[in-house]
């Protein structure tokens, strides 16, 4: 039986695609890459050519044929190079700086964001050694002024964060978790890593809400400078603040050790298997070792004597305003260590 052509009828300059439907084979031979089409008189290609039907269906030979997957052919080609300008015209501006953001993502996820969680859990720390300790670390800090430490927050926190925070979210938006078809270890930390994005997220807004003195308009702000050990002891205090602080800061920890793997993945420092391996090892230990800065803060803190630290901390401050001239110390205080 001869091949049945259905080409749709055209206007001249164009060329239309056919849905496919199974082709019908004639005898010996048949053509891969002809599309049975719909019979019509006339055929033109967007070349302008034009081709005249005047044979019935039983009589179409083999130039019918070639004719028509010309006209498919060159209407594909037409179809393609019309629609890619338009679609790169639509795409959002993510799409179009993918690999830049992509980049910029990453690197914010580190420096210098993984490098602040890293200090800031490093001073809490220093609680394990006293109030007094820990007040000396947060001064230093707040020596700079508050104009300063308003300005590197900024900079070097909340919009780094935001930033993080927002194309992370994006690229959650596009993904599915898998892990249950496919439980490898890769993809189990890949789906933690999108997992605890959230609860990372979540605990930064509490933190700020509590301990932040953005959040005093809104009943929070309970960490004071002046104050450091005996405001953060009396504001963890609380079981359930114990629990959230503790979730919080493990998968804030894990977040960034395996982000600090997938990040050397990302800019080309271990690509081969055992060069990943070897890095999973050294990301592990830094993982332990901040998890040791997290949790020895909150131990320290649930040690703290409120009481004994106030005291201690009034003394400090007693001690830096004489030494700045702000108030005369009396004799027997200047001689208290």
């Amino acid at each position: 039986m001869p091949t049945v052509l259905r080409p749709r009828v055209v206007t001249p300059g164009l060329a239309a695609i056919a849905a496919p439907t199974p082709p019908i084979q004639n005898g010996s031979s048949a053509r891969q890459n002809s599309l049975p089409c719909k019979v019509a008189r006339h055929f033109y290609t967007t070349a302008g050519n034009h081709f005249s039907l005047a044979t019935t269906p039983g009589k179409l030979g083999s130039e019918a044929v070639l004719l028509a997957v010309i006209a498919r052919r060159e209407a594909t080609v037409e179809a393609v190079t019309t629609a890619a300008p338009k679609a790169a015209e639509g795409t959002s501006f993510l799409g179009r700086h993918q690999f830049l953001i992509y980049r910029l993502f990453s690197l914010a996820g580190i420096i210098p964001i993984g490098g602040y969680v890293v200090m800031h859990l490093a001073v809490n720390a220093s609680v394990l050694a006293g109030p007094a300790m820990y007040q000396q670390q947060v001064d230093k800090i707040h020596s700079l002024g508050d104009t300063a430490v308003m300005i590197l927050e900024w900079a070097f926190i909340f919009i780094p964060i935001l930033f993080h925070a927002t194309v992370g979210f994006w690229i959650i938006s596009g993904a599915l978790p898998n892990t249950g078809a496919y439980p490898y270890g890769s993809n189990i930390r890949y789906t933690l890593q999108r997992g605890t994005a959230f609860f990372v997220a979540a605990f930064i807004l509490f933190h700020l809400w509590q301990m932040h003195h953005l959040g005093h308009g809104l009943g929070g702000g309970k960490f004071d400078a002046e104050h450091a050990a005996s405001s953060a002891a009396l504001a963890l205090s609380p079981l359930v603040m114990k629990i959230i602080y503790t979730v919080g800061t493990l998968c804030a920890v894990y977040h960034l050790a395996n982000g600090i793997w997938t990040w050397g993945i990302t800019w080309g420092l271990w690509t081969s298997e055992k060069a990943q391996k070897r890095a999973g090892y050294l990301c592990a230990v830094i993982g332990l070792t901040v998890a040791f800065f997290g949790m020895g803060t909150l131990y320290g803190m649930s040690r703290v004597n409120i009481e004994e630290a106030t005291k201690i901390e009034n003394r400090i401050q007693t001690m830096r305003e004489a030494g700045s001239g702000e108030i005369s110390l009396p004799a027997s205080a200047a001689t208290e260590k």
